[in-house]
């Protein structure tokens, strides 16, 4: 587990009753992350921030996101 950079758990949207994995970030857009059900994880660019834990040498690494004139969440929010 030594390339795990974040810790995220599955979030679930009751409104259209499923489950929110990570993605994939691509040229073409976003794209669902590719899951093994046999493995402990699975390799994503994007995944829900609440309750998620990050190596903190991958944030010395990559830094800090940054901070947008309308706050935190102006380049994070869907």
């Amino acid at each position: 587990m030594k390339g795990i950079g974040v810790l995220s758990g599955l979030c679930f949207c009751p409104e259209i009753r499923r489950e929110l994995p990570g993605a994939r970030l691509t040229p073409s857009g976003p794209r669902p992350a590719r899951f093994d059900p046999a493995a402990d994880y699975y390799e994503c660019d994007a995944t829900a921030w609440a309750g998620s834990m990050y190596k903190l040498a991958v944030v010395r690494e990559v830094g800090l996101p940054y901070r947008a004139t309308a706050g935190w969440w102006e380049g994070f929010a869907m």
